[in-house]
């Protein structure tokens, strides 16, 4: 009995830190360019005065890039309200890249989301209520490839536009890890037909 629950310690330990370390290695994973009709921000944490976090604002950065490259000629800025939020975070967003230069008619609001995909399933709409064919992904590079999956699944053609991860290394890690889990919540839904 002693050894199966060492057996099964050392599975606890060993399969997050490996699966952790997976959602790394497919993170650094060089993407091509594409010319698409949109660009999709996916969202992330607000501050209390409504500036966007760090990870948001290099997703957000990201996605200028793209823009200024005429990679797209449109933005979909996705996120709603969390708790701890005073506005939805495609507002907040919407108002940091209209400081940054991008027109206020290329910037559509996706404001009712809760998680990614949401984002990707309100995201779609707009698009197709636009003639937007095709999409450019937005967001942190250890998130892009479980939202080109959402993405496929819901049969949007996309590429991808990877912003980096937070400054802090510590940060670093524990999005990995949180990002491993998520990838278990994913495999369900889809086993569940959910998604």
């Amino acid at each position: 009995m002693e050894k199966i629950l060492l057996i099964l310690t050392a599975l606890a330990v060993c399969i997050p830190i490996c699966a952790s370390f997976a959602v790394f290695l497919l993170s650094k994973r060089p993407r091509k360019p594409v010319q698409t009709d949109v660009i999709i921000v996916l969202g992330a944490k607000i501050l209390p005065d409504g500036t966007p976090s760090n990870t948001l604002q290099y997703r957000l950065d990201a996605a200028k890039k793209a823009f200024d490259q005429n990679r797209a000629a449109a933005i979909i800025a996705t996120g709603g309200q969390g708790r701890d939020e005073n506005e939805a975070e495609a507002i907040a967003m919407k108002r940091y890249l209209i400081r940054k230069g991008v027109p206020h008619s290329r910037i559509f609001e996706e404001t009712a989301s809760k998680n990614t995909i949401e984002n990707l399933r309100n995201a779609k709409r707009i698009m197709d209520e636009n003639g937007f064919k095709t999409a450019l992904i937005a967001t942190t590079d250890y998130h892009m490839d479980r939202a080109m999956l959402i993405a496929r699944r819901l049969s949007i053609p996309a590429g991808a536009v990877c912003a980096r991860p937070g400054r802090r290394f510590s940060t670093q890690i524990l999005a990995y890890a949180r990002e491993a889990a998520s990838w278990c919540f994913l495999i369900l839904k889809i086993f569940t037909g959910k998604i």
